[in-house]
């Protein structure tokens, strides 16, 4: 037992943190490199963030086709990142947000140009019950648009692939 639990007193107001387990939300805007195109930055930071005991659940991006071509500096996106707590956990979710915003950092050279943090569910015993938080299904427009540069390359070789064969 704790002192703080033995004479009745402890952390207030400091929340009841984010145990093993727990699902925070993180959303940020974020900005293309010369030489990383948004795919590119998203790949690489949930891969360190699974490093850092946060794998991250579930991952959508609004980057556009300009944001997807290499080159295109400075292009801005948003995230948004469901992310598990698999480690000690935290006091916080901001903490949690800073190990996000540090891996941008770390891949892009670049601070997020903004980002906010929620805790969206707990594990095990807890009130969210293990699953991660539900997310609006994408609509035919971002669809398109996450999808544009596909689809483009996809005319292209319909039109131009016939012609280059005969």
């Amino acid at each position: 037992m704790m002192l703080g639990e033995l004479y009745g007193y402890g952390l207030y107001g400091l929340g009841d943190g984010l145990p093993t387990g727990s699902f925070i939300k993180y959303q940020g805007q974020w900005q293309t490199t010369q030489t990383q195109s948004a795919g590119d930055i998203l790949q690489a930071v949930t891969g360190a963030l699974a490093a850092d005991g946060l794998p991250v659940v579930q991952a959508s991006s609004d980057a556009g086709a300009k944001a997807m071509i290499l080159g295109a500096f400075g292009v801005s996106f948003n995230v948004t990142l469901v992310l598990q707590v698999a480690g000690p956990g935290f006091a916080q979710p901001s903490d949690a947000g800073s190990i996000v915003n540090h891996e941008v950092y770390a891949v892009t050279g670049l601070m997020p140009l903004s980002s906010t943090v929620i805790a969206s569910g707990t594990g095990p015993g807890g009130s969210g019950g293990g699953a991660p938080p539900p997310t609006a299904p994408a609509d035919w427009g971002t669809w398109l648009q996450d999808n544009a540069f596909w689809l483009g390359l996809g005319v292209v070789a319909v039109v131009v692939l016939p012609k280059l064969l005969r």
